[in-house]
C-alpha cells in the first residue's frame, strides 16, 4: 500500500532511493561486504516515472566505497513493465556500468519468460515452488533441470529460492544450479550483528 500510494502520488522514485541509500548504509557495516553481493528488490514501476534519473546509486556506491558489480537490480514481476524495449535500454547502461541484474521468483507467472527474452540478465532465481521437496518429485527435477540448461546457454547464473532442507540442496546441486538461497543457510535477520557472525 506504501508504494502504491508513493506511485499514485508520484513519489515513488524518490522513496526508493531514499530505501537504496538506507540498504547501502546498512551493506557497509557487513564485515565482509566487499566480497558479497547486495541484491535490491526493484519496483519495476520506478523506471517508467518521468522523474526517472539515472546516477543517484552510482554516486552513492562511490560515497560508501561499494564496487557497483556488488549491487544486483532484483526484478520480479509483481508490476508489469509497459515497454520492454525502453526497459532493457536503462538495464543495458546499468550493466555497462558495472551494474548485474537479476530476475526474481522465476516460474511464477507468464512474465518471467517474456523478461528472460527481452532483459540482458547475469542472475535468475527459480522460484521457491519448484525447489519445495524436490528431491520427491520427478517432474520438479526435470523442470528444473531443464531451467538449468536454458538459463545457463543464455549466460546467466542460477539461484534455488528458498531452500530449506540438506536434501533439498543436495538436489539442486546435483541439477546444477548454482547459488541458493533460504532457511538452510540462513533466515533473514535485520541485525548486522548476526550477519557478521556468519563471516567470522
Amino acid at each position: 500500500d506504501v508504494f502504491d500510494t508513493a506511485y499514485k502520488e508520484n513519489y515513488l522514485y524518490n522513496l526508493d532511493l531514499k530505501l537504496r541509500f538506507k540498504a547501502l548504509k546498512k551493506f557497509r557495516e557487513i564485515k565482509n561486504f566487499k566480497n558479497i553481493k547486495l541484491f535490491y528488490n526493484l519496483d519495476n514501476r520506478v523506471l517508467e516515472l518521468s522523474n526517472f534519473n539515472m546516477g543517484a546509486t552510482e554516486l552513492e556506491l562511490d560515497r560508501n566505497d561499494i564496487e557497483k558489480s556488488s549491487f544486483i537490480f532484483e526484478i520480479s514481476e509483481k508490476h508489469k513493465f509497459i515497454n520492454f524495449l525502453e526497459v532493457n535500454e536503462i538495464f543495458c547502461i546499468y550493466k555497462k556500468l558495472g551494474f548485474k541484474i537479476a530476475i526474481d521468483d522465476f516460474g511464477s507467472g507468464f512474465a518471467n519468460m517474456q523478461e528472460l527474452l527481452n532483459i540482458e540478465t547475469d542472475i535468475v532465481k527459480i522460484d521457491r515452488f519448484f525447489i519445495k521437496d524436490i528431491e520427491n518429485s520427478n517432474r520438479k527435477q526435470l523442470i528444473v533441470r531443464n531451467l538449468v540448461k536454458l538459463i545457463h546457454e543464455i549466460g546467466s547464473l542460477i539461484v534455488a529460492e528458498g531452500v530449506e532442507t540438506e536434501k533439498e540442496y543436495k538436489m539442486c546441486n546435483r541439477l546444477g544450479c548454482d547459488l541458493i538461497q533460504g532457511y538452510y543457510i540462513s533466515k533473514p535477520t535485520q541485525n548486522i550483528m548476526e550477519i557478521n557472525q556468519i563471516y567470522n
